[in-house]
C-alpha cells in the first residue's frame, strides 16, 4: 500500500524553537493519519543559512520542488506566514489540494507554549527511547 505524500506547511521564522517543535508535531500527526509528511523547513535550515537571503531563497525553491511531488499541502496551525502563503498559492496554481489543519487537531490538549517549555527544559532521559548514532568516515 502506498501512502500519500503530504507537504507540511507551517511557520518557521519568528520563534523558531517553538515553530520547529510544532512542525515536528504536525509531521507526527500526518504519520498517524497514514501519510508520508514532507517538511522542508525542518530539513533545509540545517544545511542552508536562513538569515542569508540567497540561501533562504534556495531553501524555498527546493521546498517548492518537493511540493510538486506531493498529493496535498496541509496548512498546519492557525496563522499563515508570508512563506506559507507563497507555498499555498504555488500549490493552488498547480492544482494540488490545500487543506487546513488547526492547532487543536494536531496538538490535542497540549499547547504550543507547553511544548516549547518542554523543549527548553531538555529531554526526559528517563523515558527516552532514542539511540545515539555516530557517523564516522
Amino acid at each position: 500500500m502506498e501512502s500519500r505524500m503530504i507537504y507540511i506547511c507551517s511557520p518557521y521564522a519568528g520563534n523558531t524553537e517553538e515553530n520547529i517543535a510544532f512542525a515536528r508535531q504536525a509531521c507526527g500527526y500526518a504519520i498517524r493519519q497514514g501519510a508520508v509528511p514532507l517538511a522542508p523547513h525542518l530539513l533545509y535550515p540545517q544545511i542552508l543559512n536562513d538569515s542569508v537571503p540567497e540561501e533562504r531563497e534556495t531553501g524555498i525553491r527546493l521546498g517548492l520542488e518537493m511540493l510538486e511531488r506531493c498529493e496535498e499541502l496541509w496548512i498546519c496551525g492557525d496563522r499563515m506566514s508570508a512563506g506559507m502563503k507563497r507555498e499555498a498559492a504555488y500549490a493552488k496554481a498547480r492544482g494540488i489540494p490545500v487543506r487546513r489543519i488547526p492547532v487543536c487537531e494536531i496538538m490535542g490538549n497540549q499547547t504550543v507554549q507547553e511544548m516549547g517549555e518542554a523543549i527548553r527544559e531538555g529531554p526526559d532521559t528517563s523515558q527516552s527511547h532514542q539511540k545515539n548514532v555516530q557517523f564516522g568516515m
